[in-house]
């Protein structure tokens, strides 16, 4: 059901509901959220980069739809364009899900000139990237499908990998990540039978030994 509401809204869910946003400028130097920052109870840390190009890294929370879903957005936005067969270079950053929540799901897109424009998305539990991980190549055009987790996960790592070609230009890549309540983990079950007797057994003879100590 959200699926399809969210894929019938086509494009980047910035054009709907209200947006609130942090920013913070690149240069190819810097790395952007370094210190972390919050929107909607979601954490965002910049760990790496971009590491080619200037713009902006944009970090939203937004409302859509009534009851309202909630979709935090991730962008990466160059200006000017960035362009050519050298424009090569990486984002990495974490997020952490608000207060009892796990994220789902994602869905990227990519706004490239002349469409030849590549981006490799890996998102993973872990800052090494190689437990849990998925690997998507982004590609302009067309309505981007709603990516699910193999299992949700309170905090993502996420590395989004560019590479240009000659005569294109990317303006933005952008990631908008859904989330679920967190799954509740099972109480503990009563112990078997067995394993109830042998620490009765156990116990018994333990305060046995401690008596004739006495």
């Amino acid at each position: 059901m959200q699926a399809a509401f969210l894929l019938a809204c086509g494009g980047s869910l910035l054009s709907a509901g209200v947006v609130k946003a942090a920013t913070e400028s690149f240069n190819g130097f810097n790395t952007a959220f370094a210190t972390p920052a919050t929107e909607g109870g979601a954490t965002i840390q910049g760990l790496s980069g971009p590491t080619v190009g200037t713009g902006q890294i944009g970090f939203g929370n937004l409302l859509i739809g009534v009851p309202p879903i909630e979709v935090w957005d991730v962008n990466i936005d160059f200006g000017p364009p960035l362009s050519g067969s050298t424009a090569r270079g990486f984002y990495v950053y974490s997020l952490t899900a608000s207060s009892g929540k796990a994220w789902n799901s994602f869905r990227l897109s990519l706004e490239s000139l002349d469409g030849g424009f590549t981006a490799r998305f890996a998102i993973c539990s872990d800052s090494d990237f190689v437990a849990d991980c998925q690997g998507y190549t982004l590609k302009p055009g067309g309505v981007p499908p709603i990516i699910s987790l193999s299992i949700p996960l309170n905090v993502v790592y996420v590395k989004t990998s560019y590479a240009g070609v000659e005569f294109d230009s990317v303006s933005r890549i952008s990631a908008e990540y859904f989330a679920e309540a967190a799954p509740i983990p099972a109480a503990p079950g009563p112990l078997p039978i067995l394993g109830v007797g042998t620490a009765f057994g156990f116990s018994r003879k333990l305060r046995q030994r401690i008596k004739a100590s006495r």
